[in-house]
């Protein structure tokens, strides 16, 4: 050890240069994800809603998503979560696990183009921006710009504190070590990954080591793969105590980079040579050689392994036998592992949950028109059982939107976040009212009472606008548009109007004596309203999002 001290002051090497400059670089690519992810915002959290079947569209998902997030590592976490909470399958996962392989590579090629002489003017102009910004997208902009500079800065920094190290026999020899032997490389790649926990960090770290010919080409592409191997220890992590399906997703991601691995690994002589005169061709520098194995190890084993997504599945399947024999809880659904993952995420999944309600809505819906027309006790209990969805599904929901404001969003986000914790509520009021009408109906038909032949016109015509309302406010929080809006506004002037006619002949049937039950008598009037106020709430949710996110 006093050896190696030795040696290290008379090269003049600069431990706390090094240490700064890692510092840096992982501040500025943990800062840049965080950011990009702000700045993408609902565009990142509209890819993951519309996850597919589809392995080519899960490939694409993964590739912008961890391009955008700058870590392997957060995506294979975020996936996990989706499937341990059921809003993922295991083949939409292995799309995307294929993709965010590809996606990582994309910090590699940035470090690539060895652009650190811009750091400092990068570095500048985000803290001139961020001191002048009254907007929280400027702002976002400001930080992104001081991160990149950072990521850059810390590399230069690193870059000047680790190239005396060439010039320390003990460090050449180690570096002799790894060129000879390819498991201490891989092994290494494997450590430091699962170490700091991130493949991007510690590639990012290899090309500098490589840049500054410290490191081999032979030593350092082990080392690359190893990286690739010790990222999957994120998703060992993030299924630990989930589900069965949580844990074949983590079991298939390990397989896929394990087999990429063991694949170059046996034919890394020819990868090599097949490196170096691509680069040569290319005339790629140091940094971007290093990128470019990164790339290309990735996409070809993607492109071999893809054809291969359902022997995958059934390989993960032989492994971890069975599947999970309880169904999913409203809060399995919302699991808070997703939250701290990803917040933007986390919305989509609300997003999920309020739409999950608008559609037990129309089922509450079409279970009272059922009871009305038949009498029938089962659509009444069917009515019941769509509201306590609804009251569940309302009560899991507003804990699950506190627990994302606790985090950081960017204000469009923050919006969002506030449209859906106020829309929930006048969802789950939706319900109310309409179950209100059931046990109307209760009362009623325990008397044997029944409504005149004007009122049943009147109540179908109400109900033919309420079942076109109710499809139209699903339209309206799933795809906001000023159509769905419009269309919405004309539906509740539609039932304001027929409401007050049907209360006004109402009326005029008290006033000819009309033969009429006592309760129907009593309650006629509090169904019109009941009605009345689905279309009011409807009305609240659409004006809502018209004034907060579409202005």
């Amino acid at each position: 050890m006093a050896d190696i001290i030795s040696q290290a002051q008379t090269v003049g090497f600069d431990f706390l240069i090094v240490m700064s400059g890692l510092g840096l670089f992982l501040f500025g690519i943990n800062t840049v994800g965080e950011q990009l992810k702000n700045i993408a915002g609902n565009r990142m959290k509209s890819l993951i809603d519309r996850y597919t079947t589809n392995p080519i569209k899960g490939i694409f998902v993964g590739i912008i998503v961890t391009a955008l997030m700058q870590s392997s590592s957060a995506t294979t976490a975020l996936v996990i979560s989706l499937v341990r909470s059921g809003l993922m399958s295991l083949g939409q996962a292995i799309g995307i696990f294929m993709g965010s392989n590809i996606g990582t590579t994309v910090t590699a090629i940035l470090i690539g183009f060895n652009i650190s002489r811009i750091a400092p003017y990068a570095i500048v102009i985000g803290a001139f921006m961020e001191l002048f910004a009254k907007r929280q997208k400027t702002l976002n902009y400001a930080r992104l710009l001081i991160a990149f500079g950072a990521l850059f800065f810390g590399l230069s920094l690193m870059g000047d504190g680790l190239k005396v190290l060439a010039d320390m026999p003990v460090f050449t020899q180690f570096a002799t070590t790894l060129s000879t032997n390819k498991l201490y490389s891989l092994l290494l790649g494997i450590f430091m990954t699962m170490l700091i926990q991130s493949s991007s960090a510690t590639i990012g770290i290899l090309q500098t080591l490589y840049g500054q010919g410290i490191l081999t080409l032979n030593a350092s592409i082990p080392i690359l793969f190893g990286a690739n191997i010790g990222t999957t220890i994120t998703a060992v992590l993030s299924s630990i105590g989930g589900t069965k399906e949580s844990k074949k997703t983590a079991v298939a991601h390990i397989s896929f980079n394990l087999f990429g691995t063991l694949l170059f690994m046996l034919s890394l002589p020819y990868f090599t040579k097949l490196v170096q005169i691509g680069s040569a061709y290319l005339g790629l520098n140091k940094l971007m050689e290093i990128a470019f194995a990164h790339f290309i190890f990735n996409v070809t084993t993607t492109l071999l392994l893809v054809p291969f997504i359902k022997q995958i599945e059934s390989f993960v399947n032989l492994i971890i036998k069975g599947e999970d024999q309880r169904e999913l809880s409203v809060e399995t659904v919302f699991e808070k592992s997703i939250i701290h993952e990803s917040p933007v995420m986390a919305l989509g999944v609300a997003l999920s949950g309020t739409l999950e309600m608008a559609e037990n809505c129309k089922g509450i819906f079409k279970e009272t028109r059922c009871y009305i027309n038949t009498g029938s006790r089962e659509c009444a209990k069917a009515a019941q059982k769509h509201e306590d969805l609804v009251n569940e599904l309302n009560r899991v929901l507003s804990g699950y939107l506190v627990d994302i404001s606790g985090h950081t969003l960017n204000e469009d986000n923050t919006v969002y976040l506030n449209f859906l914790i106020y829309s929930i509520k006048d969802i789950e009021r939706i319900g109310d009212h309409l179950l209100n009408i059931v046990t109307h109906f209760d009362s009623i038909y325990e008397q044997n009472e029944t409504i005149s032949d004007e009122g049943v016109l009147e109540l179908e015509a109400l109900m033919n606008i309420i079942e076109m309302l109710l499809d139209e406010l699903y339209l309206v929080i799933e795809s906001p548009s000023h159509y769905h809006i419009d269309r919405l506004y004309k539906m509740e002037d539609d039932i304001n109007r027929l409401e007050k006619q049907a209360r006004k002949a109402f009326i005029e049937r008290l006033k000819e004596r009309v033969p009429m039950g006592p309760l129907v008598m009593a309650l006629y009037v509090d169904i019109l309203s009941d009605f009345e106020r689905v279309g009011d709430y409807s009305f609240n949710v659409a004006s809502r999002l018209k004034e907060t996110i579409l202005n």
